[in-house]
């Protein structure tokens, strides 16, 4: 592809972003493709130029988690350019790193409660509206009025992936919700800001003298939470929005060894 062509496809396939992916997702992917472009100067994009980018990602200290994400960019919009403009798909043979698992941070049942006495009233709010509805710090941040259901039982979303989920409502939601008056399409203790969030959770961290935490600390605790309680694998993931209970069993299921004792009694006479 000659450059002034590539920019081209590029600006086209910013379009098809716009319409197909979430904001969060286009800016993302807008910025790896730009790196991209940068990276190649005028070098045709090929299989060997996808993975000399890779090696120089790597090398520039950004963690394996963040190539990976350079990758799906760069594959989907090589698929895009298949699709479309009937051009080889050169990203096709082009595998993401392999990563090692990392057991995922969990607030527990006490640090919870703590977290709740040390927060302020709409801190406190915060809190509990994320570890009873399981949002990503990114739909939270976006949530306004329109996503709640009329009665309050529930709120409607469309979350990563573009993907639609409906998340039921309980009392400790229901009673945060009705502390504030509809204000335009705004809900008042939504921050609209991912910074926020990060500075409240350390600053709530050192409140409580817990280790660190962030949002996503949060969902686990209501995936972890849910599964002790006995809700099924399979409806958990529907309600965290994941396309495979694979991925929630994976990452936001974890079995605590306590929890494994006595399990073989059964087995005895």
């Amino acid at each position: 592809m000659k450059e002034k062509k590539l920019n081209s496809l590029v600006s086209d396939w910013q379009k098809y972003c716009n319409r197909n992916y979430t904001s969060a997702t286009c800016e993302l992917y807008n910025i790896v493709l730009a790196q991209f472009l940068k990276f190649l100067k005028k070098r045709p994009i090929t299989p060997e130029s996808i993975e000399s980018f890779i090696d120089f990602r790597l090398e520039s200290g950004i963690s394996k988690l963040a190539v990976n994400t350079n990758i799906i960019a760069i594959k989907s919009f090589c698929r895009w350019n298949m699709t479309h403009n009937n051009a080889e798909n050169y990203a096709k043979n082009i595998t993401q790193i392999k990563l090692a698992y990392k057991e995922a941070r969990i607030i527990s049942q006490s640090e919870y409660e703590v977290l709740l006495e040390v927060s302020l009233p709409h801190e406190k709010d915060i809190i509990e509206f994320i570890a009873n509805t399981g949002l990503r710090a990114s739909e939270f941040n976006s949530l306004t009025w329109a996503n709640i259901s009329n009665d309050r039982k529930y709120l409607s979303i469309i979350g990563k992936g573009r993907k639609h989920r409906i998340i039921p409502l309980n009392n400790t939601t229901r009673t945060i919700l009705d502390k504030y008056k509809p204000n335009g399409g705004k809900l008042q203790f939504v921050k609209n800001n991912r910074c926020a969030l990060i500075y409240l959770c350390n600053k709530l961290r050192d409140k409580a003298n817990i280790p660190s935490f962030g949002v996503h600390a949060l969902r686990h605790y209501f995936a972890t939470t849910l599964y002790k309680k006995g809700v099924s694998v399979q409806h958990i993931s529907r309600l965290l929005g994941h396309s495979s209970v694979v991925i929630t069993e994976k990452i936001y299921i974890h079995f605590i060894p306590q929890d494994l004792l006595g399990l073989t009694d059964c087995l005895e006479n």
